[in-house]
């Protein structure tokens, strides 16, 4: 069975450009299954597989599961600057904003280009203390700020940071520089916060948690583009393939014969041009992560090379029995070759791992199979205080949708509303002089209990306790037997119903929520039938996708 589901989640930057990796998969390659079950977080599953299929086996969990994040803010953003020019170009690269403190940025730089956001009366006001300067993104370009009067800091990389103490009250502006011949496509992110660490990027939201009705934030969740891969191998990810055939090799399936005549490099990908991109290729089987590579042969090296950030990296290098773990980031691409020394005539059982192994238990690679699961409306979840259907590997309990193959039916369990001009709200008699409650009218939720926190997910509200009236800027169910929905806001900004109204449909005011009653839709038949193609490899079955998502495996031998 083949089983998935995924919970919304939203995303913030981080130094390597953008993380949304949460959900689960029930997944088994094979006509016959079992019901057992395990439960993965980040991606990955290998399953122990004896020759034929056979009886369910523990799982063995490749590394820890990712930890859970959301795009609410914590107000730590300093940087309030808007961009003063919009769109320009600069000796060949293209600045396009995308937010505050944030850019897109394309092309190559005929020489230095030096881009100023902001123009000469544009500061950003800062009062004694200390504060870090942060870059973020997956640009090769360089961020700076300067100290009006005072100077400037060196130009800072993307995912480095300097801390700034400032002595009185100053003003300060910032600007990016693109080397000349650098490629600059990709994001760029610059953060201000106070204190002495250096924290996780995000939007500027007034100095306050968000999403709130200022500062919306999108909810993003697993499957949104449309469809999510799910790829089938064994344990080696190396790939040379049995039967493949090349200058000085041959593969069986006990290792690669190896037969030259002096110092040689066989390439599994890539090619051997480790100055320029074009040497390097895409390589889906090895995404972010940590990875174990082995020679198994004492005269030849198994290298694996990346360009990242402009740069040839040498990750790591083995020979002999001796592993060396490589970490791999978003956006690599990978030269990866066997290199002897010297005249070499022999057989090299070279393997790249996910989990560390006994080098002297060689598999072959084994040809990968792949799945296209369509995600239309991707898989929605809320976290819940109890009675999930998921638990992350911090112990949050999640409601989400799934995609359960073994029943062959898409299972929906979040409903989604937006607010529409047809929609009526009530303002609640708890309103007071400093904040508003309106209800949403002909709606409900008879889920929870009195006191339980985030049975809902907005984007313009955090989720409130039930039956919160307090503070605005929540939102939150009235109780456990009405079951209204809330919003509060500030009075001041929305003294009525129809100014809440109007606010909310042209700003698109949407939440999740859990629905009452379970929604079972059939798959697709060609679904069915791509999934029950999926083979499992003897001893060792390997399967991974490309949204980051938990799997739980289980098989059982064919009849």
């Amino acid at each position: 069975m083949l089983k998935y589901r995924r919970w919304s989640g939203s995303y913030e930057k981080n130094r390597t450009g953008i993380y949304y990796r949460h959900g689960i998969y029930r997944c088994v390659a094979g006509r016959a299954v079992s019901h057992g079950r395990g439960r993965r977080a980040d991606g990955c599953y290998r399953q122990p597989c004896p020759a034929g299929g056979g009886q369910r086996k523990p799982l063995h969990l490749p590394h820890p599961p990712r930890k859970i994040i959301t795009k609410n803010t914590t107000g730590a953003q300093l940087i309030s600057l808007n961009d003063s020019y919009g769109v320009t170009t600069v000796n060949g690269v293209t600045k396009t904003p995308i937010g505050i403190s944030a850019w897109k940025l394309e092309g190559i730089s005929k020489e230095d280009a030096i881009i100023y956001p902001y123009s000469s009366s544009t500061f950003l006001g800062l009062s004694k203390g200390d504060y870090v300067f942060s870059v973020f993104g997956t640009s090769k370009a360089k961020a700076r700020y300067t100290i009006v009067g005072r100077g400037s800091s060196g130009y800072i990389p993307t995912g480095y940071s300097q801390k700034i103490s400032i002595q009185e009250d100053v003003k300060l502006t910032f600007n990016l520089l693109i080397q000349n011949g650098v490629k600059s496509d990709g994001i760029l992110m610059i953060m201000l916060n106070s204190g002495s660490t250096s924290l996780p990027w995000e939007p500027y939201t007034g100095g306050d948690p968000s999403p709130s009705p200022e500062y919306p934030q999108e909810i993003e969740s697993t499957g949104q583009s449309g469809e999510i891969g799910v790829t089938v191998t064994g344990t080696n990810l190396l790939p040379f393939e049995v039967g493949q055939k090349g200058n000085g090799f041959e593969v069986f399936a006990d290792g690669v014969q190896v037969d030259v005549d002096r110092k040689t490099d066989i390439y599994a990908v890539g090619r051997n041009n480790g100055n320029v991109e074009s040497g390097y290729d895409e390589f889906a089987l090895m995404t972010a992560g940590k990875y174990y590579i082995y020679s198994g042969t004492q005269d030849v090296y198994l290298y694996v090379v990346v360009w990242r950030k402009g740069k040839n990296v040498v990750l790591g290098h083995s020979v002999g029995t001796d592993a060396e773990q490589i970490e791999i980031m978003d956006g690599d691409k990978f030269r990866i070759f066997l290199r002897t020394t010297a005249a070499f005539k022999g057989k090299v059982k070279a393997m790249i791992t996910r989990t560390p192994m006994n080098a002297t238990s060689y598999e072959p690679y084994k040809p990968a199979q792949t799945l296209i699961i369509p995600t239309p409306n991707g898989l929605p979840g809320i976290p819940v205080s109890s009675d999930g259907n998921y638990t992350d590997a911090d112990g949050r309990q999640w409601v989400c949708d799934e995609v359960d193959f073994k029943k062959g039916v898409y299972v929906q369990r979040i409903g989604k509303r937006t607010i529409t001009s047809k929609d009526v709200f009530h303002k609640s008699g708890m309103s007071t002089d400093d904040v508003n409650y309106f209800s949403l009218g002909n709606f409900s939720l008879h889920i929870g209990t009195i006191g339980e926190k985030d049975v809902l997910m907005s984007n313009c509200f955090v989720a409130g306790i039930n039956h919160g009236f307090g503070a605005w800027g929540k939102i939150f169910l009235s109780s456990a037997f009405d079951g209204k929905v809330y919003f509060s806001v500030e009075a001041q900004k929305y003294p009525d119903e129809e100014t809440f109204k109007q606010w909310a449909v042209e700003n698109g005011l949407m939440f999740l929520y859990q629905l009452v009653d379970i929604i079972e839709t059939p798959l697709a038949a060609e679904e069915l039938s791509a999934y029950k193609t999926l083979r499992t490899y003897s001893p060792t079955t390997t399967v991974i996708n490309d949204a980051g998502a938990g799997m739980s495996v289980g098989y059982k031998r064919r009849k």
